[in-house]
């Protein structure tokens, strides 16, 4: 669906809410919690098709870069804004984006390269991947959420979706149980603890 920016700015919240609930409810480790609401707003603006296009190119721009970056003595900061214009330059000189596509969070696409190299270097690539990979599943999940409540929402004032958010980002920052994640992780210890007991 083609969202105004007065709309994208209505859904605003009602994205940032549904990524704190997989944040914090679910327990999806994700690049910052914004990242996924930007990202998933984007795909909804533009769709899916060039967001994912635009991603690659990103990814792949970053990827070669940020090698050398890491080379240089400068800041985080400098490494980040670099990788900003990087990743500007590679999406307009490919051309995967058309004229319309001015939503498209550069600096997020610059965040979620940087934080994922980062995680490749620490951690190793496994780790790399399943942190990318999550946040574009909750970019995901969250875009189509847009899809089927955008529509209802952005009939009424805008005062309705801002509020609808800004209580669900109260009711979740609340939550203090255990996440669905750990849910599973424990019950899978609970199995071993009985598969060796029964043993």
């Amino acid at each position: 669906m083609q969202l105004t920016p007065h709309q994208l700015l209505a859904l605003l919240p009602i994205a940032i809410a549904l990524a704190l609930t997989l944040r914090l409810v679910v327990g999806l480790r994700t690049v910052g919690v914004f990242a996924p609401a930007l990202l998933a707003l984007t795909a909804a603006d533009l769709g899916a098709r060039d967001v994912a296009a635009a991603l690659l190119v990103a990814g792949g721009a970053g990827f070669a870069v940020a090698p050398v970056l890491d080379r240089l003595p400068i800041a985080r900061q400098a490494r980040l804004g670099t990788l900003v214009i990087v990743v500007a330059a590679a999406v307009v000189a490919t051309g995967v984006l058309d004229g319309d596509a001015v939503g498209l969070p550069m600096v997020v696409l610059a965040i979620v390269v940087e934080r994922t190299w980062s995680d490749h270097t620490v951690a190793g690539a496994r780790a790399a991947t399943r942190l990318c990979g999550t946040t574009l599943a909750s970019a995901g999940a969250i875009a189509v959420a847009l899809t089927w409540i955008g529509p209802v929402l952005l009939t009424e004032h805008w005062v309705v979706p801002s509020a609808v958010g800004l209580g669900a980002c109260l009711v979740v920052g609340g939550y203090r149980g255990l996440r669905v994640t750990e849910l599973v992780r424990f019950r899978r210890l609970l199995r071993a603890e009985r598969a060796a007991v029964a043993s």
